[in-house]
């Protein structure tokens, strides 16, 4: 009787709890007092989603409560093993729970009783523990079946305590999380960018947000109206498609409308917006209420459209990209048999536009392709297309020629002509007025079968023959053509094969005075394909140097020159210089000057034995930049000759701004000086000029007797010709470099 009354109490501490988080020390009291026991012990143990970690509490005086803590998952796992749902001895005689591990601080000869407390669907919520220690055990009555009984009780009062907390925490869990969830649909509904309305269908009454009126330009303020705000302020263009989406939804065939309006703005002009409505419904099935939101779509019409124009557009000259070209060369051809009409397509590339780049920059370039995009835009009529491909290459296609093949090649070639002149005026930029010219090439379509691939190909190889014949040039495509840069690519692919194989050899021609004299020697490439063909280096150089692999390859020869004269013993007191080509995309490099001088330093040949020939297209582009670049090497006793001269405009202009040693005048001078009088006048004024200017001047192709006297005559006083000596490859004795005859007067090598 005594321990049901102390049981109940138990009972009355557990309600007594209340609310709050129960104290474990209390419930451990409570054990001890109820079954009338030295100690009381409670673990609570960790439950999913709930507490952290184990809870322990006892009352009674007990060592190592660490220990005690530590012990309560192992007893709880021994008695889910050996009596799920009933108490169990831990200690004394009639222990079936004897392990050492089990052995709790101060219980080693006393009686100890646990039970389970199990949640209704049969978790462990907790472990109970009563027990006498060894120094009471003696006075104390041995712990009956009747107080395990009682202690199963407590565990199932404990045990449906603990679930009546839990499920109290589980409701605050989500009262909690309710509350959040308003607080941010109350925040949403105050920060958002919709406007919503809601339609009594019945009373034909509609409240509008006070954020609906201010997107269409209103006062913020809400509104009341009736099923006309709708009508009233659609765009005529989608008015018919709403209603007709609208009444489906009134007379019950959908439930929601989603669809993009224009709705009239007060100013008159139309706001995109995404209307998203649903249908309520009474019980009979009859329309209640009809309430959604709009959604301003501006800022998203305004991305897309700028997605639009990148996947469309340049974005430097804001141009028609590729794609759009081909899109609207595609939709030509499609119309091509129901116009009846020719379409021309004009390729463009800007002549030393990378020269313009290497030398001032990027931004350089980039403003001069957009100011050649305005030109161009300004150029064409509205109808037709400019797009830019990339880097400096334009496309004008030129749309509805002439119905004949024959009159529209005139018709793009007028177009093509009057283009070049334009572009040719010069274009005001940052560094001041840049002169570039164009080379184009013409393609037309004149049949609906041709691709829109092949058209662009076409003008692509039209545009490459037109830069072969020196830029700032037209050419229409020509069948031929095709076949040309098949040969060129498949020639291309021998050179670099050719190269690696080391098919390639310098081959050198002597040069003399007046009185035939070995005074210089000239070092030329030249390609013996397999062993069994010359191939001339006016085929392979322009390939070498389009393709990139003059760089390798002047390298090569330089190289091989340098360990040559090495060989030669060659000193500068000797008085004779190797003379070797550079070419302008060479001479132009950035790194040339870097490399050249630390091939000299690399191979210990003095500058001074070296002569290094430019011809004036080497310099046309940016004279300033190309004198500074040969002041750079002249500071290591390098000297430079002005290769072809008097071939070009501004030969004289060149002479007096570049540190040139020496000039070449052009063989074509030399082979018609003899019977030409404006020649002959030509080559004394080169003669009278260069000793006026202190300048050295060699006649080269030079191949009769006659054509020496006559040059001697005039004053010339250095030559080169097959005359003196073909080119031929390196011999140990440079007296055999010259004709027989003229190498009694050949300097021996040392």
């Amino acid at each position: 009787m005594e321990q049901l009354t102390r049981l109940n109490r138990l009972s009355d501490v557990l309600l007594s709890m209340g609310p709050q988080q129960p104290s474990i020390t209390i419930l451990a009291e409570a054990l001890a007092d109820v079954l009338d026991v030295g100690i009381g012990a409670v673990w609570i143990l960790p439950q999913e989603k709930m507490a952290e970690s184990i809870r322990f509490a006892c009352s009674g005086c007990i060592p190592n409560q660490d220990r005690w803590r530590e012990l309560g998952p192992q007893i709880e796992a021994q008695l889910r093993h050996l009596s799920p749902r009933k108490a169990r001895r831990l200690a004394g005689s009639q222990s079936r729970l004897t392990t050492s591990s089990m052995v709790l601080p101060g219980l080693e000869q006393g009686e100890a009783m646990a039970c389970r407390c199990l949640s209704r669907d049969g978790h462990c919520h907790a472990v109970v523990l009563a027990a006498n220690p060894a120094m009471i055990s003696a006075s104390c009555e041995p712990i009956s079946d009747d107080a395990l009984e009682v202690l199963n009780l407590i565990a199932e009062k404990v045990g449906a305590h603990l679930d009546q907390e839990s499920d109290r925490l589980v409701i605050e869990a989500q009262v909690e999380a309710l509350h959040a969830s308003e607080t941010r649909l109350e925040l949403v509904l105050q920060g958002t960018n919709d406007g919503w309305w809601d339609w009594d269908v019945t009373n034909d009454t509609c409240f509008i947000s006070a954020r609906w009126q201010e997107m269409l330009g209103y006062p913020r303020q809400e509104a009341a109206g009736n099923s006309e705000f709708w009508i009233h302020r659609l765009h005529p263009g989608d008015r018919n498609d709403f209603e007709k989406r609208l009444k489906r939804a009134l007379e019950g065939e959908i439930d929601s409308i989603e669809a993009e309006l224009r709705l009239r703005h007060e100013d008159g002009s139309y706001l995109s917006v995404l209307a998203r409505g649903k249908i309520t419904r009474d019980c009979e099935g009859k329309p209640g209420h009809f309430a959604g939101s709009i959604l301003d779509l501006s800022e998203r019409k305004r991305h897309e459209a700028h997605v639009h124009r990148l996947d469309f557009y340049d974005t430097l000259t804001q141009l028609p990209n590729r794609r759009l070209l081909v899109d609207r060369l595609q939709q030509l051809a499609s119309a091509y048999p129901r116009l009846n009409r020719c379409h021309g397509v004009l390729k463009l590339d800007l002549d030393r536009f990378k020269t313009l780049n290497d030398t001032y920059g990027h931004a350089a370039g980039d403003q001069l392709l957009c100011a050649v995009s305005r030109q161009l835009r300004a150029l064409v009529p509205q109808d037709n297309t400019v797009a830019r491909l990339g880097g400096d290459e334009f496309v004008v296609v030129l749309e509805r020629l002439a119905s004949t093949t024959e009159e529209a090649r005139l018709e793009a070639q007028k177009v093509a002509v009057m283009i070049l002149k334009s572009l040719n005026r010069g274009h005001h930029i940052d560094i001041g007025v840049v002169h570039s010219s164009v080379s184009i090439g013409i393609a037309l379509m004149t049949e609906p079968e041709l691709s829109v691939e092949t058209l662009l190909q076409q003008a692509g190889v039209a545009l490459f023959e037109a830069k072969k014949l020196g830029q700032n040039q037209v050419q229409m495509f020509e069948p031929a053509m095709q076949q040309r840069i098949v040969n060129r690519s498949r020639l291309e692919s021998k050179l670099r094969q050719g190269f690696v194989d080391d098919e390639l050899r310098v081959n050198y021609q002597a040069q003399v005075d007046a009185l035939g004299r070995l005074c210089g020697m000239e070092a030329l490439m030249r390609w013996d394909h397999q062993g069994t063909s010359l191939i001339s280096p006016s085929e392979f150089i322009p390939i070498a140097e389009e393709s990139g692999v003059i760089h390798a390859l002047r390298r090569w020869s330089l190289e091989t020159v340098c360990h040559q004269i090495s060989r030669w013993g060659l000193v500068p007191s000797d008085n004779i210089r190797v003379a070797v080509n550079i070419s302008p995309t060479e001479f132009l490099h950035p790194d040339f000057p870097d490399d050249l001088i630390a091939l000299l330093r690399q191979t210990g040949i003095p500058g001074s034995l070296l002569n290094l020939e430019i011809t004036e297209a080497t310099v046309l582009t940016d004279l300033e930049f190309a004198a500074q670049r040969m002041h750079q090497l002249r500071s290591h006793n390098l000297e430079f000759s002005l290769d072809d001269f008097g071939t070009g405009f501004s030969s004289i202009t060149y002479l007096r701004h570049l540190p040139v040693r020496e000039v070449k005048i052009d063989r074509s001078y030399v082979e018609r000086f003899s019977f030409d009088p404006q020649d002959a006048a030509i080559v004394r004024t080169i003669v009278a000029l260069c000793d006026t200017l202190g300048l050295r001047m060699i006649a080269e192709g030079v191949e009769t007797e006659q054509q020496w006297d006559l040059l001697r005559q005039l004053g010339c006083r250095h030559f080169q010709g097959y005359l003196f000596g073909r080119p031929q490859p390196a011999t140990a004795d440079l007296q055999m470099m010259v004709e027989p005859r003229f190498r009694k007067n050949a300097p021996s090598a040392t």
